[in-house]
């Protein structure tokens, strides 16, 4: 789309205006890998009823939620003829989290379904919450632009399991029916959670002091790169995004577990001659048994780095034809984009596209995305997955942009009077 906000997936495009303004936009991308809203609900008559068993049914063997959501607050471009300068500032929240299926079948099903059977139960989680503080800068030449951009970041929230400690097995004995939990388990948080015991803990992804923070002891910098090349009616573009960490160190927590323990159960001996069965003991039991360990030191959450490969061709003045590789690539998974557009100018005022796009193995993605400029207000939104935002229950892939942009001036004209 011919809009500023290109500038946030290649900074050597500052587009055709002197000056653009974005007054605000916001990004959400949702991937659901396994169970959907559509698979945990159920209508009966006028009742919404959580099934949780059907979810579990439909559940993968590994299942994911992924959720990327960027809030632009202010996002300024100016165009000194050959220079372009552009500062930002975005609140993003980047949340990955995975599961294997066995796990919520222990938890709502119990684990008799698996006597005699070791199953794996150990999550993951990667998640960044944090400020972003962005000054880009681009050199172009009319065949060919290259940019780039420093970003200053501030943690908020922070988790991640330790990719080499991410172990949790669960054996259930088929003789006396004891469990035995193996486990090597280390989770490094930062303002996410509070631990004391299994019945003592606490998760916020909120912070008490509001999510406008541009300083402090968990800090880091990422760096975007860019380039363009025009060649008459086809036009190339290339870039990556977000190569960078965030240091850890303000209210951070290192919770870990190892070792093999074993559970035989609450005695229930005393219910038979009448007496109260201990379950406090049973609790006591399973506090030593989830033994953890705190420490507080620094850990580093990377950026899930980003890169897009792109071409166009003007089929006329007026209508545009593209195809697009995108990647997106974690400490935990990796997600892999390939998209087929269509462009239509309508004057100078509005623009509306069509996209098809291949989401790993997602082949629904049709998208649809317009623009429209009221003198130097610009309005535009867009979406790559038209039914998962006009029914998400049923949704797999979630995602929209929406924003509002001014934008001043002809930078052609600038240049062609110099």
């Amino acid at each position: 789309m011919d809009v500023w906000q290109q500038n946030l997936t290649n900074p050597a495009h500052f587009g055709k205006n002197k000056v653009n303004v974005g007054l605000g936009s916001i990004y959400s991308n949702t991937v659901i890998e396994g169970v959907t809203i559509d698979d945990i609900l159920r209508i009966e008559g006028e009742q919404t009823i959580i099934d949780i068993d059907a979810a579990i049914a439909n559940m993968n063997d590994q299942n994911s939620l992924d959720q990327y959501l960027s809030i632009e607050t202010l996002n300024i471009g100016l165009n000194f003829g050959k220079i372009g300068v552009s500062l930002s500032h975005a609140i993003k929240l980047d949340a990955f989290y995975e599961y294997p299926k066995a796990f919520p079948q222990t938890v709502f099903q119990g684990n008799a379904q698996f006597i005699g059977q070791t199953v794996e139960i150990g999550s993951s989680i990667n998640l960044n919450t944090y400020n972003e503080l962005a000054l880009g800068l681009a050199y172009q030449e009319e065949k060919f632009s290259i940019g780039g951009r420093v970003k200053l970041l501030t943690g908020i929230n922070g988790a991640r399991t330790n990719p080499d400690r991410n172990s949790a097995s669960l054996f259930t004995d088929d003789d006396i029916y004891q469990l035995t939990l193996n486990a090597d388990y280390e989770l490094q948080t930062s303002g996410f959670l509070n631990y004391t015991d299994i019945s003592d803990f606490e998760l916020q992804i909120a912070p008490e002091d509001g999510v406008f923070k541009l300083g402090g002891e968990n800090s880091g910098l990422a760096f975007d790169l860019g380039a363009k090349v025009n060649l008459g009616k086809l036009h190339f573009s290339a870039s990556v995004l977000d190569i960078g960490n965030i240091e850890y160190k303000e209210n951070s927590k290192i919770y870990s577990t190892s070792g093999s323990y074993l559970y035989e159960g609450p005695d229930i001996s005393q219910a038979l001659s009448g007496e109260d069965v201990d379950f406090q003991s049973s609790l006591d039991t399973l506090q030593k048994i989830f033994e953890v360990t705190e420490t507080n030191d620094a850990f580093t959450v990377n950026l899930a780095p980003q890169a897009y490969l792109s071409a166009k061709y003007d089929v006329s003045e007026k209508f545009t034809v593209g195809a697009l590789y995108y990647g997106r690539f974690s400490d935990n998974n990796s997600k892999t984009v390939i998209a087929l557009s269509g462009q239509m100018k309508f004057g100078k005022v509005a623009s509306a596209g069509l996209t098809y796009s291949i989401i790993d193995d997602k082949f629904t993605n049709v998208g649809l995305n317009g623009a429209v400029k009221l003198g130097p207000v610009q309005i535009f939104a867009l979406t790559d997955n038209l039914i998962g935002v006009v029914s998400q229950k049923d949704g797999d892939v979630i995602n929209f942009r929406a924003g509002l942009n001014l934008v001043f001036g002809d930078k052609k004209e600038v240049t062609a009077g110099e």
